[in-house]
C-alpha cells in the first residue's frame, strides 16, 4: 500500500473535551450523562463534514460513518442496567417505570474529505475482498467479512472475526489497565472450553500468554457451538463442519473468592452445554492463576431475563440471525455498566449479573439489531479516518512506525 508523504495535519485547535464513540449512559434522576472520558482532547477532532457528498468520503462505506455522526444508532442504546441496578423501579408485573425513553445523543465527532481519487493510501479501490478493512492490535477484520457486517439475515451472520473485532473496539473504549475488564476474543473462548473438561490434563504452559489475566475482575467471553463442532464434526446441526449456528455470551465477575459467571443467550438456552463447560474453563483457568484467593465453590449459572433476538428486536427480518449483534451489545451493557459505576467512584454491585425483572420488554421497546450493525460498523470506519488523517496510513504497523518515530509512546495513540 502506497504511504503519503504529506505530514498528518495537526489536531484541530480550540478543543477542550474529550469525545466517547459509545452511546451516552443515564443516569440518576434520569438525565443524560455525556460520555467525555474516552479519548485524549490532543487526540480528538471536529471537522464538519456532514454535508460531504458520498463521493467525497472515505473508501468504506459513508453512510456508516453518517449513522454515528447523526446519532441514528440511539435506539441500541437502552435502559441501562447501572440505572436500573441503582433504583430498582420495577413494578408488581416485573415493567420498569418511570424511565425517560427521549433518545440519546453523540457528540460531534467528524472527519475531513477523503477521495480515492486523491488519497494513494485508499488504493485499491474498491479494495480485494482478501485485504484488511482494519487491523487491531489482538484483531483482523478483513473487507469481505466488512461488508457483511450491516446485513441482516444469513448474509449478515457474524464471523470470528467479527465479533473479536467489534470486541476489541469494547475492550479499546474500557482498558483493561483502567476497568480490570478482559473482553477475549473468540480463539482464547475456545481455549477455555476445552480446559472445561475437567477429566483432561492441563498443560498450563499453553496458557501462559493469559497469566495476565490473574489481575483482571471481570471477563466477558463470547462463545459459539462452533466449539463443539470442531470437537466433533458429527455434532453440527447446519450440516457445515467449519462454522456453528450460535454466538451467546459468557460474563464473569472475579473479584471475590467465589467465582460468579453467568451465560446470557439471546435463543433461550441453545448454547448452555458450551457455555457450562467454558465457564469451568474460566474457572479452572482463575483458580490455576490465584489458587489461594479462590477458596470457594464457583456460582456457575443461566441469566435469566436476557433478550430474545427474536422477540426483543425491532428488526424481525433478522430475528433469525442477531446472535451476532445481541451478544456485542448485551458485552457493551456490561461493559458500560462496570465503567460508569468506576467513573462514579461507586463499587459495581455483586448481584449485577442479575438482570431484573422486565429487563428484556424493556431491551425489546427500543433494541434494532440493525442499529447495532450500523455501530460496529462505524466504528471500523472512524478508526481508519482517524489513522488515515493523523498518520497518512489506515496500515496498523506503518501508523506504530510513525508513531514510534514521533515520539516513541504508541500507546497514547490507542485511544484515538
Amino acid at each position: 500500500m502506497a504511504i503519503s508523504t504529506t505530514p498528518p495535519p495537526e489536531p484541530h485547535s480550540g478543543l477542550n473535551t474529550a469525545v466517547s464513540y459509545l452511546p451516552l449512559m443515564r443516569g440518576r434522576g434520569r438525565t443524560m450523562i455525556p460520555r467525555a472520558r474516552r479519548y485524549s482532547v490532543h487526540n480528538t477532532y471536529n471537522i464538519d463534514i456532514i454535508n460531504l457528498t458520498p463521493d467525497q468520503l472515505d473508501r468504506l462505506e459513508a453512510a456508516s460513518t453518517e449513522y454515528e455522526l447523526l446519532g441514528k444508532t440511539t435506539s441500541d442504546n437502552h435502559v441501562s442496567i447501572w440505572k436500573q441496578a441503582a433504583d430498582r423501579d420495577v413494578t408488581e408485573h416485573g415493567a420498569m417505570t418511570g424511565f425517560d425513553f427521549s433518545p440519546d445523543y453523540f457528540s460531534p465527532v467528524e472527519y475531513p474529505a477523503l477521495n480515492p481519487s486523491a488519497n494513494p493510501e485508499l488504493r485499491p479501490y474498491p479494495p480485494p475482498l482478501n485485504h484488511l478493512a482494519i487491523e487491531l492490535e489482538k484483531s483482523n477484520l478483513s473487507y469481505e467479512s466488512f461488508q457483511t457486517i450491516d446485513k441482516v439475515g444469513r448474509e449478515g451472520w457474524f464471523s470470528d472475526e467479527v465479533l473479536t473485532t467489534s470486541f476489541e473496539f469494547l475492550s479499546i473504549a474500557y482498558p483493561s489497565a483502567t476497568y480490570k475488564i478482559v473482553l477475549s476474543n473468540v480463539w482464547d473462548a475456545q481455549r477455555l472450553f476445552l480446559i472445561g473438561d475437567t477429566a483432561l490434563d492441563v498443560e498450563w504452559k499453553e496458557y501462559k500468554d493469559l497469566e495476565g489475566w490473574q489481575d483482571m475482575q471481570y471477563f466477558i467471553l463470547p462463545i459459539s457451538d462452533t466449539f463443539v463442532i470442531q470437537e466433533d464434526p458429527e455434532t453440527s446441526l447446519s450440516g457445515e463442519t467449519e462454522g456453528g449456528l450460535h454466538w451467546s455470551l459468557i460474563v464473569a465477575d472475579a473479584r471475590a473468592p467465589e467465582i460468579k459467571v453467568r451465560h446470557f443467550d439471546s435463543l433461550g438456552a441453545f448454547n448452555q452445554g458450551v457455555a457450562t463447560r467454558a465457564m469451568k474453563g474460566l474457572c479452572r483457568l482463575l483458580r490455576h492463576l490465584r489458587p489461594d484467593f479462590y477458596t470457594d465453590d464457583d456460582d456457575i449459572g443461566h441469566g435469566g431475563n436476557a433478550p430474545s433476538q427474536r422477540t426483543h428486536n425491532l428488526c424481525k427480518e433478522d430475528a433469525t440471525s442477531a446472535c451476532g449483534p445481541m451478544t456485542w451489545a448485551m458485552a457493551k451493557e456490561f461493559v458500560q455498566y462496570i465503567g460508569e459505576c468506576a467513573d462514579n467512584g461507586r463499587s459495581t454491585p455483586r448481584d449485577f449479573l442479575t438482570l431484573p425483572q422486565g429487563y428484556a420488554e424493556m431491551w425489546g421497546m427500543t433494541y434494532d439489531s440493525r442499529d447495532t450493525r450500523n455501530m460496529i460498523k462505524a466504528l471500523v470506519v472512524r478508526e481508519r479516518r482517524l489513522r488515515l488523517w493523523r498518520w497518512g496510513t489506515t496500515d496498523f504497523h506503518e501508523m506504530h512506525r510513525k508513531i514510534a518515530a514521533s515520539d516513541g509512546e504508541w500507546w497514547k495513540h490507542q485511544e484515538l
